[in-house]
C-alpha cells in the first residue's frame, strides 16, 4: 500500500456496477487552491462514453485522473478459504459459515462476497488493473461511511433510505455540508450511484488519524472513516491524544 500522508494529489471514488452495462459512477476530489474540488462523473456519461469497451474505458478514465488512491464500492478480495483453502485465525467463529464471507463483511454488515459474484469478479479485475498503474485500490462501503459521517441510519437503509427514495439525497448533502468545504463541479449529484461515488472518494481522502481498516489483513479489508473530517482545521493524531492525556 502507498504510504499514507497528507497530499495534494487527487483521489477517486468508484460506485461499481456488477454489469458492464450497469450504472457505474465516479467522483474525483482534486486540489484546486483554498478549497478542494469534488467533480462528479455520472453513470449516464460513463455508460454513454464507454461504448463497446466499458471496462477498458473505466480503467483509462481512472488512470487519466491521476489519483494517488482509488476507493471502490465492491468486494476486491475473496474469502480466505476460497483463495488459500483455510480460514482466518478466529477460533471463536463457526468456520462452516465462513467459506462465503470475509471478516470485513461481518463487521460492516454487508452481503456475502459470493452472493455478489459478478460484482466481486469485476471489483477484483478493476483493482488489479488499477494497481498495475501503481495506484492504491481500496475497498469502501459507502453506507457505513455515511453513518460515520453523521448521517442518520434511517436515511441510508430501508424503505426511507436514499437508494429507494432519491428525494432523500438533498437532505444528506445538506447534512454533510459539502458545499461549504468543497467546490462542487461536474455532473449533477442527484442519483444514489453518484452519491456513493462521492462517499467513496471522501473516505479515501481521509487524512491519518481519521480512518481505520477493518477485517483480516491477509483476507482483505475495508476502509472506514472515524468521523467527518472536512471543515476541521487540523486532525489530532493518535499519539498526540495519548500525550495530552498523560500530561
Amino acid at each position: 500500500m502507498i504510504p499514507w500522508r497528507k497530499t495534494d494529489a487527487s483521489v477517486v471514488g468508484v460506485d461499481l456496477s456488477g454489469r458492464t452495462t450497469g450504472r457505474t459512477a465516479l467522483a474525483v476530489i482534486e486540489p484546486t487552491g483554498p478549497r478542494k474540488r469534488i467533480r462528479v462523473i455520472s453513470a449516464d456519461r460513463i455508460r454513454r462514453e464507454g461504448g463497446d469497451s466499458p471496462d477498458e474505458h473505466l480503467v483509462e478514465l481512472i488512470g487519466g485522473l491521476d489519483p494517488v488512491r482509488v476507493g471502490i464500492d465492491a468486494p476486491l478480495t475473496l474469502p480466505l478459504y476460497l483463495s488459500r483453502g483455510r480460514f482466518p485465525g478466529r477460533p471463536d467463529r463457526d468456520e462452516v459459515c465462513r467459506y462465503d464471507r470475509r471478516l470485513c463483511d461481518e463487521f460492516i454488515g454487508g452481503m456475502s462476497t459470493m452472493m455478489l459474484g459478478v460484482l466481486t469478479a469485476r471489483g477484483i479485475f478493476l483493482s488489479r488493473e488499477i494497481e498495475k498503474r501503481s495506484l492504491d485500490a481500496i475497498e469502501v462501503y459507502p453506507a457505513k461511511s455515511l453513518e460515520r459521517f453523521g448521517v442518520p441510519p434511517s436515511w441510508i437503509r430501508g424503505a426511507d433510505g436514499y437508494k429507494r427514495d432519491p428525494s432523500r439525497i438533498p437532505a444528506i448533502l445538506d447534512r454533510l455540508g459539502l458545499e461549504h468545504s468543497f467546490e462542487m463541479t461536474g455532473d449533477p449529484l442527484t442519483g444514489d450511484h453518484e452519491l456513493d461515488a462521492v462517499i467513496c472518494a471522501l473516505t479515501v481522502a481521509a487524512p491519518p488519524g481519521a480512518f481505520e481498516f477493518v477485517g483480516d489483513p491477509e483476507e482483505g479489508q475495508v476502509m472506514l472513516p472515524l468521523f467527518k473530517f472536512w471543515g476541521i482545521d487540523r486532525i489530532v493524531q493518535p499519539e498526540e491524544a495519548r500525550d495530552s492525556t498523560n500530561s
